[in-house]
């Protein structure tokens, strides 16, 4: 032991010695070589390139050459740099925020050796946060109105415009309902888009907005757009009544003119313009926006009146009506209804069987056979005794009219018209009834035509007429027919009776068909006079006979031979054997010529 360290003592000496006499050479180190260096920029919030600045000093006291710096993609030299002097050099390198990189600079030293050093740079991480979003909303324009009812197909576009990701990004819009959609996470720079479909009831107001999150954000965020109201198209008309005299001789017909203008935004269908009377001048019309129409209507005036018309339509959805100012027109004296009226009434239903209860329409229409114009023709649903309308001037002419019937069991409908003439007294002209049945065809019945005081019925029309006629045709027809059948049976009857008295003999090929009128025949051997005819058996032939001396001695008397039975044969093929009548014998002789009938 203290031989160990007794030579331990000894090399320290040596070692202090050797080093106090310059003895030791000057090792090649690293410390020779002194390097600073930089980055810029020195921070950045994001990956990116940045520019490393190096100052490489010689402390070696030798020239150094061949200078190289390496590590991490750097790529710089110096040719050399003398002792005690120092060089610049600059390269690019990728960094992440807030990381370290080492480079390796390596030179040669004077005898040859290589010497190397290492620094390293720190690039420092600036990144802030900055969220960003943008929405974009198309389908919507506030220049624009809507129908109502209408729908709108509306877009929402939203984009991550910010450096960091956006987490539970949920687009909204209370005009569309609440939520569009959403996404669970949205990245730098990307886009989402999102469809709605808005129906418009009315106004409505829009204000589209976005909630997200980011990591670090704390909590949902929201970006709104501004709010936006849109109209629905507004529904204006006017409605302006005119006539074309306003003081007029009773019995005139004035001529009134409505016009009427769609001024607003939204189109107005359905339009029926009906007087104050009840008496609808036209309907089923269609106005555009900034379209006119003119409805011109006549009525033959027999006293003083105020006209006005309402009119009435539909415009998005909504039912709109308008009333027009009122003209007056005064009428001077008195007509009294013509007194030659002539109306005939008839009806058609829209729908003649229905399956279920529902409302069908009528058309009436009314026919002025007359040559004069009638005022104040009434038409009414005689089954309800309601009033249909009123047609205050009916010209010569048909006028339709329409009806609405609630059907809701089979019905029978039926149409008048009633007409007050010069004595005050009601003129009733009633149409064909017409049945609408509901579940099956309903033979209609036929009207009763009653007359009541005061009121005169006429049956208007001459489909009464002809129907009446017909009936009439056909009975004739049917009467005339069973008499030619009774005819011909009888005459039949009649002749079969006179075959069987005669004893005639029918056979198979002369014996009447069903369809034959065997008796008929021109061949027949006896005319049927309506008297029976008998068969006449021939007197036996006695010329050659001595009737004056008979003798039973004598040669025996000449008998006629009698002929053969016939047989008549019926139409139902019985056979019946007539014995014809014998003739009388001729008595014999007995000397008393006066009991001989041929002495």
């Amino acid at each position: 032991m203290k031989r160990i360290l007794g030579w331990i003592v000894a090399i320290a000496i040596c070692f202090t010695a050797w080093s106090g006499l310059g003895l030791v050479a000057e090792p090649v180190q690293a410390a020779g070589v002194s390097v600073s260096a930089y980055a810029d920029p020195e921070g950045i919030p994001e990956p990116d390139t940045v520019v490393v600045y190096a100052t490489i000093s010689n402390n070696t006291g030798d020239t150094i050459t061949n200078v190289t710096i390496s590590g991490n993609g750097a790529n710089a030299s110096i040719a050399s740099i003398s002792a005690g002097g120092s060089a610049d050099t600059n390269f690019a390198a990728g960094f992440e925020p807030g990381e370290r990189q080492t480079y390796t600079v390596r030179y040669t030293m004077a005898d040859g050796s290589q010497g190397t050093e290492t620094f390293s740079v720190q690039v420092k991480d600036t990144f802030q946060a900055a969220p960003g979003v943008t929405l974009n909303v198309s389908g919507l324009s506030s220049d624009q109105s809507y129908s109502k009812g209408q729908k709108l197909q509306v877009t929402y576009k939203v984009t991550n415009t910010g450096n960091i990701t956006l987490n539970n990004v949920t687009v909204s819009d209370p005009a569309a309902g609440g939520n569009v959609g959403s996404v669970d996470a949205l990245g730098i720079g990307r886009s989402k888009s999102f469809t709605a479909t808005i129906t418009v009831n009315g106004d409505f107001t829009s204000k589209p907005q976005v909630t997200y999150s980011y990591d670090g954000s704390g909590g949902s965020k929201t970006y709104s757009l501004d709010s936006t109201t849109y109209k629905v198209k507004s529904t204006e008309f006017t409605v302006n009544l005119s006539a074309d005299d306003s003081d007029v001789d009773s019995g005139t017909t004035v001529t009134f003119t409505c016009s009427i203008k769609n001024t607003g935004g939204s189109t107005i269908s359905g339009i029926t313009v009906t007087d104050d009377k009840g008496t609808v001048w036209d309907r089923g019309r269609t106005l555009a926006p900034g379209e006119s129409a003119s409805i011109v209507h006549k009525e033959l005036l027999e006293e003083s009146r105020s006209v006005s018309v309402t009119v009435k339509g539909s415009a998005n959805g909504d039912s709109v009506s308008k009333n027009s100012n009122t003209v007056n027109v005064t009428v001077n004296g008195t007509s009294p209804t013509p007194s030659n009226v002539n109306i005939q009434v008839s009806a058609k239903a829209s729908v003649e069987n229905l399956e279920q209860p529902e409302k069908v329409s009528v058309q009436v229409t009314v026919t002025n056979l007359g040559s004069d114009a009638i005022s104040n023709v009434e038409i009414y649903e005689t089954g309800s005794n309601r009033l249909v309308e009123t047609i205050t001037n009916l010209q010569p002419g048909d006028k339709t009219i329409y009806d609405t019937v609630d059907i809701t069991e089979t019905t029978t409908l039926s149409y008048e018209a009633r007409v007050k003439d010069a004595t005050g007294g009601v003129k009733v002209f009633a149409g064909m009834p017409i049945v609408v049945s509901l579940g099956a065809l309903v033979t209609p019945t036929p009207l009763l035509v009653t007359s009541t005081p005061g009121v005169e019925k006429a049956v208007g029309g001459i489909d009464t007429l002809l129907i009446i006629l017909g009936v009439v045709v056909v009975l004739i027809i049917a009467t005339a027919v069973a008499l030619v059948v009774l005819y011909v049976k009888d005459r039949k009857e009649k002749k079969l009776a006179a075959g069987a008295a005669t004893g005639r003999r029918m056979t198979a090929e002369t014996r009447p068909d069903e369809d034959e009128d065997y008796y008929d025949d021109e061949d027949d051997d006896y005319e049927d006079d309506g008297e029976e005819q008998q068969d006449t058996m021939p007197l036996p032939d006695l010329s050659g006979a001595d009737m004056n001396e008979p003798s039973v001695d004598d040669e025996p008397v000449v008998r006629p031979t009698p002929p053969e039975p016939k047989q008549v044969f019926y139409a139902d093929d019985d056979v019946i054997d007539i014995e014809p009548p014998k003739p009388e014998e001729p008595p014999i002789e007995d000397g008393d010529d006066d009991d001989n009938p041929l002495a």
